[in-house]
């Protein structure tokens, strides 16, 4: 990781990925392709940043300039002997808006999700299926499940084993058709503790899909510090680990 003074950053040409990505699936992909294997990839790198190149919505007019501009064309056509029209598609630094684009959701797919999970109660699970794709993949430091069902089972358990669970929404970021939310995560304890509020810190990763429902959701956050130390039989132990570790 760098120096923080000197973050760095490693730029994806997003246009380039996924037509390579494309080609390997045989048909268009969208960046809910790509699969976690090549993100964990790019994020052992040690880089800071990763700036997906030409993510944002462009409009006709960046891509009518290039389409018209012959000495443009000519190169295009050296770079790619087998260019159609469809392949130029406009610089990607002509921006139009920087929003979710529709076909992706919206913003309104992101707005929808952090309303449902700040308000969210037992009697709602059935809702989860307005909010998450039935094949959707779940993940947090301790589940990691594929399907509809599967993600119930885990907000059930939830309100099984704490009282008053719920989820204040602190900050979100937009890029395309995936997000990252921080939030705090308030309960108290049903065995031990039990006027004593809990908040866990921690961030979520979505990425929808072209209804509007999240395809992935991934939790993090540090189970040690955030879970394990606020327990009676555990805790202790926890902080002694700490200490002895930055001694």
């Amino acid at each position: 990781m760098a120096d923080p003074r000197y973050p760095s950053l490693y730029q994806i040409n997003s246009r380039v990925w996924l037509t390579e990505l494309s080609q390997k699936l045989g048909r268009a992909a969208t960046l809910d392709d790509v699969p976690d294997a090549e993100l964990d990839r790019i994020a052992k790198m040690g880089f800071d940043w990763v700036w997906f190149l030409s993510v944002w919505q462009t409009g006709p007019g960046a891509q009518q300039v290039s389409r018209s501009n012959a000495e443009w064309r000519r190169e295009f056509q050296e770079t790619l002997p087998d260019l159609r029209e469809e392949d130029i598609a406009g610089s990607g630094f002509a921006i139009t808006g920087y929003t979710v684009h529709k076909n992706l959701g919206g913003d309104a797919a992101l707005a929808r999700l952090v309303t449902f999970f700040e308000q969210l109660q037992p009697q709602h699970l059935p809702q989860l299926a307005e909010i998450y794709a039935p094949d959707a993949r779940f993940k947090d430091p301790f589940n990691e499940v594929q399907g509809l069902a599967q993600i119930e089972r885990i907000f059930a358990h939830m309100f099984a084993a704490l009282d008053s669970p719920h989820f204040i929404v602190r900050e979100r970021l937009q890029q395309g058709e995936q997000a990252f939310l921080t939030w705090d995560f308030r309960f108290r304890f049903k065995r031990f503790d039990t006027h004593s509020w809990q908040t866990v810190r921690g961030a979520t990763h979505l990425v929808f899909n072209a209804q509007g429902q999240a395809t992935l959701h991934r939790d993090y956050w540090d189970a040690a510090e955030e879970l394990y130390e606020k327990l009676p039989w555990v805790g202790g132990l926890m902080r002694w680990l700490k200490r002895r570790a930055n001694s």
